[in-house]
């Protein structure tokens, strides 16, 4: 299972985001919009209008953002 996190430097839920996955040694991918995808690009490939990062995917699947991500963590018996 492969965590994608489509988020910007400046984002503090992003960073927070990050932050649980790495210390709970799950593994993930970090894609910055506007330098590794346009945010086209992802609203494209997730078919829907993204208005804030961080945007999380567990492999294909939508998580949400940090707050979700938490939840799911939780509910997978990850953390």
């Amino acid at each position: 299972m492969l965590f994608k996190v489509y988020g910007k430097p400046d984002c503090g839920y992003c960073k927070k985001a990050v932050k649980l996955l790495t210390e709970n040694n799950i593994p993930y991918q970090y894609y910055t919009v506007g330098e590794h995808i346009t945010k086209e690009e992802l609203e494209e490939m997730l078919g829907m209008t993204v208005k804030s990062v961080p945007v999380i995917l567990n492999g294909i699947r939508y998580v949400g953002g940090y707050e979700q991500l938490c939840d799911y963590l939780i509910e997978e018996d990850l953390v």
